[in-house]
C-alpha cells in the first residue's frame, strides 16, 4: 500500500511539474486515491461533473503553471484542490441564486488560490471571492472548467471592485470584462455604447460607501 501511494504521488507530483510537451503519464482517478484523496468519483462527487470530467478537470489544473508539485505533494493539498473546484464546478449550474442550497459551500478565498487563481490577498479578499462566487453561480460549467477561464473572471471582478471615480483611464472595467461577470443567461448587454455610462454607475457605486458585491 505504501509503494502504491508513493508512486502515486510521484505521478501527481511529476505532472503537476511539467507545463511542456510531451506531458507525462497523467494521474488516475486511481492515484489520487491511492493517497487518500477522495471526491472524485461514484457518490463522493459532488462537482456535478461525471467523474472522467472532474479528473480532466483536475487534471488540467495541474498541468498550469499556477499549481506546481510541491503545492500537491500531501493528500491534505491534493485534496484541497478537488475540495475546492468540486466547488467551484457545483456552483456553476447555469442557475443562478442556488450555489449554497443543500448545504454546501460557496468556495473561498483559501480554495481560489489552492487552485492558483490569484488576486486574493489583502483587505478585500473575502469580497472579492464572494463577488467571483455570485458570479460562477450563474455560469455553467464549460464557463469554469479552466483555470485561465476562472483567473479571468477573477481579474475582471478586482478590476469591478476597484473602480472609483478617481481611477485612472487604464483601471475602467472594460466590455468584455463587464459582460463577462453576467450570468450565462444574460448574453453581453453591455457594448461601446453604453459602456460609459455602465462604468460611471460603477465608480458610483464604489464611492458611496457601499461598494458593489455581486452581479446585482
Amino acid at each position: 500500500i505504501a509503494t502504491n501511494a508513493n508512486n502515486s504521488l510521484g505521478v501527481i507530483t511529476t505532472y503537476a511539474d511539467s507545463t511542456g510537451n510531451p506531458a507525462p503519464t497523467a494521474p488516475t482517478a486511481q492515484d489520487f486515491a491511492n493517497i487518500g484523496v477522495t471526491g472524485l468519483t461514484s457518490s463522493a462527487n459532488q462537482s456535478g461533473q461525471s467523474d472522467a470530467d472532474l479528473l480532466a478537470t483536475v487534471n488540467r489544473l495541474l498541468r498550469t503553471t499556477g499549481v506546481n508539485g510541491q503545492e500537491v505533494d500531501t493528500t491534505a493539498e491534493a485534496q484541497a484542490i478537488v475540495n475546492a473546484y468540486s466547488r467551484v464546478l457545483h456552483a456553476a449550474d447555469g442557475t443562478d441564486s442556488n450555489a449554497t442550497q443543500n448545504g454546501y459551500s460557496a468556495p473561498t478565498a483559501t480554495a481560489y488560490t489552492a487552485l492558483g487563481i490569484t488576486g486574493f490577498t489583502g483587505a478585500n479578499a473575502a469580497a472579492t471571492a464572494a463577488f467571483l462566487d455570485d458570479v460562477i453561480d450563474g455560469k455553467n460549467k464549460a464557463d469554469v472548467d479552466d483555470q485561465t477561464d476562472l483567473q479571468t473572471l477573477a481579474d475582471a471582478v478586482s478590476k469591478m471592485l476597484a473602480y472609483t471615480p478617481s481611477s485612472a483611464s487604464a483601471d475602467k472595467p472594460t466590455v468584455a470584462q463587464i459582460n463577462a461577470l453576467m450570468p450565462a443567461t444574460a448574453g453581453t448587454p453591455v457594448t461601446e455604447a453604453n459602456l460609459a455610462a455602465v462604468q460611471a454607475a460603477i465608480a458610483a457605486a464604489n464611492n458611496d460607501g457601499r461598494a458593489i458585491t455581486d452581479q446585482a
